[in-house]
């Protein structure tokens, strides 16, 4: 093979797709099967759609979404999104996979098979999610790895559909997606101080006011949100494993899902960028910084704002439109990172 994808999420259902553009020696490898349950925390909503690289008519779109509802200690608000929208992840990822003109083998890939692949390809691209295969070959460490929890839910919801509703508690968020106005996917992060455990009462306190019972703790799927630095993201983007060319993509590779949550943007992002830099001949460690540096600029220049306003107020006096919305949370270019900047210079705190 040409081209080993191992994942397949959104990163890897990407890389897929655009090495495929170039390539019809393509194998994507995914452990579990498209034609069952396949959840994962976040993954009901997309906050910037235009990274992806496939239109809106796959079974399991269910909507555009442009509005979040944010609720803190400090009161309530929205921000908007300029290119949002709402799935369902297993008829979303199912329908995508099914479009795609490369050979599929659903297998668990250990390092052993990793090496054997390596071997045989000339691209390889880990998109196997937090702790990826890769990482036994090739030792990194995040520098953040907080717990997560996502279950789907039934209940009245009439209120908060057909957006979203962000609730902050204590050192994490709640994040409420419904589906339909009866069943909502909820889910909870991010932070390293709590335990799955704890999390998971508190998911019970907050929807209790619902009078909404949660699944069993062992039944609510359990994830990890990790980052890195960007030096350490720059290091082990791309190496080289037995003469193949390996890129990490995604959450493998620790990037920054930014201030407002465009993790699965990014996601799907990185793998595209993966195999087109390959093809194209061009630096995917350079596109990793270009699009991270933006990102945790901003971050760096709104913490303090966030910190001394709480996250209602910061984000309802910067989230005025649409287009600062999209760009403040997730910049493109200098003129959205300068954009930021100057609002965020004009908000008086007190």
């Amino acid at each position: 093979m040409e081209v080993a994808i191992i994942g397949g999420g959104f990163a890897g259902l990407s890389a897929a797709q655009e090495a495929s553009k170039f390539s019809d020696d393509v194998t994507l490898f995914h452990q579990k099967p498209y034609s069952e349950e396949r959840s994962g925390c976040w993954g009901q909503g997309i906050k910037d759609f235009s990274r992806f690289p496939v239109q809106r008519e796959l079974d399991g779109y269910l909507r555009d979404l442009n509005q979040a509802k944010l609720e803190d200690g400090n009161g309530s608000g929205e921000v908007s999104f300029a290119d949002g929208v709402v799935i369902e992840r297993s008829r979303f990822e199912n329908s995508w996979a099914s479009r795609l003109d490369v050979d599929m083998i659903q297998e668990r890939i250990d390092r052993f098979k990793l090496e054997q692949i390596s071997r045989d390809a000339k691209l390889v691209v880990d998109c196997s999610g937090p702790f990826p295969v890769s990482k036994k070959l090739r030792d990194f460490s995040y520098s953040l790895i907080a717990p997560m929890l996502n279950c789907k839910v039934y209940g009245d919801f009439s209120d908060i559909y057909p957006d979203v509703k962000v609730i902050k508690y204590k050192r994490y968020f709640l994040e409420m997606m419904p589906e339909t106005e009866e069943r909502c996917n909820i889910s909870i992060g991010c932070s390293r101080e709590n335990e799955p455990a704890e999390m998971y009462e508190d998911m019970e306190t907050i929807l209790s006011d619902r009078d909404i019972d949660v699944p069993d703790f062992n039944e609510v799927t359990h994830g990890n949100y990790v980052s890195n630095s960007l030096l350490t993201i720059l290091r082990h983007s791309k190496f080289r494993i037995n003469g193949a060319e390996v890129k990490l993509a995604g959450d493998a590779l620790g990037i920054s899902s930014g201030i407002s949550g465009f993790g699965n943007s990014r996601a799907s992002w990185s793998g595209t960028q993966a195999a087109k830099t390959y093809f194209a001949g061009e630096s995917y460690p350079k596109k990793i910084f270009f699009d991270q540096f933006l990102s945790r600029a901003m971050h760096t220049t709104f913490k303090p704002l966030h910190r001394q306003l709480g996250i209602v107020s910061s984000m309802r006096y910067l989230g005025g439109s649409e287009l600062e919305v999209g760009r403040l949370g997730d910049p493109r270019g200098l003129r959205d990172l300068l954009r930021a900047t100057k609002q965020i210079a004009r908000c008086k705190i007190n």
